[in-house]
């Protein structure tokens, strides 16, 4: 992983110095962030070890962060603003790879009136994509700069008209929408969670089920690099397992979820390719310490030390190293020479363990429960939102109509169908599940952060492009208040997109 770009570069140039709250995008030279607590772009989640010396230089027309080195020295650059953000954290823009939609949109459902029937004339279409980009400018102000459209179990129909739209796009003052989230129909009928029963399906043939669904070229599975293309799926669900395999060869990342799969399915979905795990305790059966189920796969080890017996005594002489002959303590037919005694011992690789999608909205999973798994696998935890059409700061609490004739009841920030205690999405922005963890498992903010940019991207495979403060990447930031951790800028692609203290877009 490439080092901080901590500098000690002297300013080749006179340069404008604005604090945050007046900073605002420019179309001409280097933008510098200076005096700031920046997240560097390590494996573990670490600060810059001097605010007041750490530089990083950003390139408004290429939206990308840069070199300083390099851009000053090599390509004769010059700097034309210089923020300082007065000690405030600097971390790479939030990814939500689950998110439903909000601010009243709603990303499963191609027709805003929630009309099946499509517009012969396209319109539906152009209207979905206005509502995408309506929202888009939208949630940047909790700190999202990409996030990935979650389809939940819909109709074959739905599938092949919504997912075509959902290729990345990347407009102007607006977060990126990198691909597609279908999160069903292959789930289990018994952890379905809100999902329509009638509409879950299995995978008779395997591959062609869900290209029958999904569908297949360019439209559908098959959809070109870079667009994400991310699927839940229950591995104990009829033909999921082995078409596992495939779907990572095309690019697809496969999810863990809405499943009752108990530790041994999981372990093998795992070992075929699954590398997420969709909303950790949710919509899965519960821990047990004699099948742990999915939840047991944090606890998973990269190495086959428990396939075997491990022999005390040596093999062929039986004797201890002490050269003194006993008997074994039972007998192991499988290990018949030291030469297979010392294949068991050795360290057999395997699949890492997977990443996991926590909700920390204080509804979805109890504060003891977040920590525990954070503790248990840092390396792994992927914030998400799970935000519904109604995650909106305007909106008051209430009944609403959702899908299919349900309507679903508001009460603060917790959405349930109505007349259930069944949780409908959340309406909890990340950003608030980023401070949420700080406190849940006590570890401070940045680290928090780590798990809403950095991981995810890890996840994605888009560690490159997204996700991390270094050159080459793209300039997605976020400023944090250094009190609170509440989000006071957002930058896509090197521009400023959202400002708390304006409430506002710059223009």
């Amino acid at each position: 992983m490439p080092t901080s770009t901590e500098t000690d570069l002297a300013e080749p140039t006179t340069t404008t110095t604005t604090t945050a709250a007046t900073a605002t995008a420019t179309n001409q030279g280097t933008i510098r962030f200076t005096n700031c607590q920046a997240l560097l772009p390590t494996t573990i989640p670490t600060l810059c070890a001097d605010p007041s010396t750490y530089s990083l230089f950003v390139n408004p027309v290429t939206g990308k962060i840069v070199d300083g080195a390099k851009a000053f020295f090599d390509e004769s650059s010059e700097i034309s603003t210089t923020i300082d953000l007065v000690g405030d954290y600097l971390v790479p823009g939030f990814i939500d790879v689950q998110i439903n939609g909000g601010y009243g949109v709603d990303f499963s459902e191609l027709n805003d009136n929630d009309d099946d029937d499509d517009d012969d004339d396209g319109n539906g279409e152009k209207k979905y994509l206005n509502r995408l980009d309506e929202f888009s400018r939208r949630v940047v102000e909790t700190g999202v700069t990409s996030f990935v459209p979650t389809i939940i179990t819909q109709n074959t129909e739905s599938y092949r008209k919504i997912l075509p739209l959902l290729v990345p796009r990347a407009k102007p003052g607006q977060a990126t929408s990198l691909g597609y989230h279908c999160e069903g129909p292959f789930i289990s009928p018994h952890k379905k969670g809100a999902h329509c029963s009638k509409l879950i399906r299995t995978a008779p043939n395997s591959i062609l089920s869900l290209q029958d669904v999904y569908g297949s070229g360019i439209s559908g599975l098959d959809m070109p690099w870079p667009a994400v293309k991310l699927l839940t799926l229950a591995p104990e669900i009829q033909g999921i397992l082995p078409a596992i395999p495939d779907l990572v060869q095309r690019g697809v990342t496969v999810s863990i979820g809405h499943t009752a799969a108990g530790i041994d399915t999981a372990l093998e979905a795992k070992e075929a390719g699954a590398r997420f795990i969709t909303h950790l305790f949710n919509a899965m059966g519960s821990f047990n310490h004699r099948d742990p189920g999915v939840i047991g796969l944090l606890g998973d080890s990269e190495t086959d030390l428990g396939t075997a017996p491990l022999p005390t005594t040596r093999v062929k002489s039986s004797k201890l190293f002490t050269n003194n002959t006993v008997n074994p303590t039972s007998k192991n037919d499988s290990i018949r020479n030291e030469q297979e005694e010392a294949s068991v011992l050795a360290i057999s690789k395997r699949k890492p363990r997977p990443f996991y999608g926590l909700i920390a909205d204080g509804h979805h999973s109890h504060p003891c429960s977040i920590r525990m798994a954070y503790l248990a696998h840092p390396a792994g935890c992927v914030l998400v939102s799970d935000a519904m059409p109604w995650m909106d700061p305007n909106k008051p609490d209430g009944i609403y109509p959702w899908r299919k004739g349900q309507n679903v009841t508001k009460t603060g920030n917790k959405v349930v169908l109505q007349h259930t205690d069944t949780l409908a999405g959340s309406v909890v922005p990340i950003s608030d599940c980023v401070t949420n963890l700080a406190r849940y498992a006590n570890i401070p903010v940045h680290q928090a952060a780590y798990c809403a940019s950095s991981n995810p991207a890890k996840m994605l495979g888009l560690q490159q492009l997204k996700g991390f403060l270094k050159p080459g990447c793209d300039a997605d930031l976020v400023v944090l208040d250094r009190f609170t951790g509440r989000v006071k800028q957002t930058w896509v692609a090197g521009s400023k997109v959202w400002d708390r203290d304006t409430r506002s877009v710059p223009n």
